[in-house]
């Protein structure tokens, strides 16, 4: 009774939200994108650029490079500290292998799928701007176009953070799951 209370609130909140063509069983790429600058480039550029402004002279690629954000890793690390979590509560709760967290808080570099930042938003109980910020240090975002995207929107919007529960809904929608 009560799951079928959820598909129905699911289905309608998909009613309104939903603008792609049609309702399909899309699949989300499993890709993210790899950082090309790593930290040790970012203080060397910083200590090029003291001493390119005594000379007056600044170099474009060093202007972005200097204007970076903080790295994936560190946002998520950062929103576990204050969430008042531990790492073994979160990659439990998100459904991803202790090694692949341990990639993720280890390898700055390192880049996770939409589907594992979504889960560790799951697994942090965020809301909706604070997943949407999280994606973006990703590289990803939610999008209304896609139908994984507003099931999971739901979820959040609502505050319900149980991963199981959402992998039933992404089940019966033809979606990968979590």
């Amino acid at each position: 009774m009560v799951f079928e209370g959820l598909l129905y609130d699911v289905k309608e909140y998909i009613s309104r939200t939903y603008t792609g063509d049609s309702i399909s069983s899309e699949l989300l790429p499993d890709n993210g994108f790899f950082q090309i600058v790593t930290e040790p480039a970012i203080n060397s550029y910083r200590n090029q650029k003291t001493a390119t402004q005594k000379t007056g002279m600044i170099n474009i690629t060093e202007s972005i490079i200097l204007q970076l954000d903080e790295p994936f890793a560190s946002m998520l690390m950062q929103l576990i500290d204050q969430k008042g979590k531990n790492d073994v509560d979160v990659y439990k709760r998100a459904n991803i292998d202790r090694k692949l967290f341990s990639k993720i808080r280890t390898a700055r570099d390192y880049m996770p799928s939409k589907r594992t930042v979504i889960a560790l938003a799951v697994a942090l109980e965020l809301t909706l701007p604070e997943t949407q910020e999280l994606l973006r240090k990703a590289g990803f975002t939610l999008s209304r176009s896609v139908m994984f995207d507003v099931i999971v929107e739901y979820f959040i919007e609502n505050r319900m953070y149980n991963i199981f529960e959402i992998n039933n809904i992404l089940l019966i929608y033809n979606q990968q799951l979590l």
